[in-house]
C-alpha cells in the first residue's frame, strides 16, 4: 500500500464525516 493512497484514502474518509457532521447540524437546526 502506498504513502500517496493511504492519504487519499484517510482524506476522503475525514471530508466524508465533515459533510456528514455539518449535515446532520443544518438537518438538526431547520426542524
Amino acid at each position: 500500500m502506498k504513502l500517496q493512497y493511504k492519504i487519499a484514502l484517510f482524506t476522503t474518509i475525514i471530508l466524508i464525516m465533515v459533510i456528514g457532521i455539518i449535515g446532520g447540524l443544518s438537518y438538526k437546526q431547520m426542524n
